[in-house]
C-alpha cells in the first residue's frame, strides 16, 4: 500500500505534541525523506520500521512535528480560541457582519472587539478596508482586528482616539 513503506525516521516518546490536540500524546512520529508521513499515538505500526529506519526514542521530552516556519504567533493561535476569525470573510462587509454578530452573540464582552486573519487580497474587490465601515457599525466600542499576517491591523476611530492617533500623527 502506497504510504505505508518503512520510514527512515521514527521518532517514539511520551509527549508527542502534533498542534492539533490539546495535549501531547505518547505516540510517534514516521519521517520518509524530507516529509512526516504519519504522527499517531500509540507504538509504531510495524509496517513503518524496515531494516535501515533509524528509531529515536525521545522518552518524556517533548516532541513537536511539522514546523516548516522560523517563527509563529503564538497570539493569534490563542485568539482562535477567544476572538472571531475573519479569515473566511470575502469582503470588508462581511468582516465587519461576523464582528456584529459575535459583539451580539457576546453581549457580557465589554470594552474592546478584537478579531483578527482578515486578509484583503483574498477578498472579491482586493481593497484595504477603511475605519469608516467599523465606525458605522461600531460608532463608540474601540476595534482591534489584526490582518492574517499579524503585521496590521484595521481599527475603528475610537481605537484611534484611545491610541491617541490621528491626522496629525506622523
Amino acid at each position: 500500500m502506497k504510504g505505508m513503506e518503512p520510514a527512515d525516521l521514527i521518532v517514539r516518546g511520551n509527549q508527542i505534541f502534533d498542534s492539533i490536540g490539546e495535549r501531547p500524546f505518547a505516540g510517534w512520529i514516521a519521517i520518509k525523506g524530507n516529509r512526516i508521513v504519519a504522527v499517531s499515538p500509540g507504538p509504531p505500526e510495524a509496517s513503518r520500521i524496515g531494516p535501515d529506519t533509524t528509531v529515536v526514542d525521545a522518552g518524556d521530552r517533548t516532541v513537536t512535528c511539522g514546523f516548516h516556519d522560523s517563527h509563529t504567533h503564538l497570539l493569534m493561535a490563542g485568539m482562535f480560541r477567544s476572538y472571531p476569525n475573519l479569515s473566511e470573510a470575502r469582503s470588508e462587509k462581511e468582516a465587519v457582519a461576523r464582528m456584529e454578530a459575535d459583539a451580539r452573540a457576546h453581549p457580557q464582552r465589554t470594552g474592546w472587539l478584537i478579531g483578527f486573519g482578515w486578509y484583503h487580497v483574498f477578498w472579491d474587490d482586493r481593497q484595504l478596508p477603511t475605519k469608516a465601515s467599523l465606525d458605522a457599525a461600531f460608532p463608540d466600542r474601540p476595534v482591534l482586528l489584526l490582518n492574517a499576517e499579524a503585521h496590521g491591523a484595521w481599527v475603528n476611530s475610537a481605537a484611534l482616539r484611545i491610541a491617541g492617533i490621528d491626522r496629525d500623527t506622523p
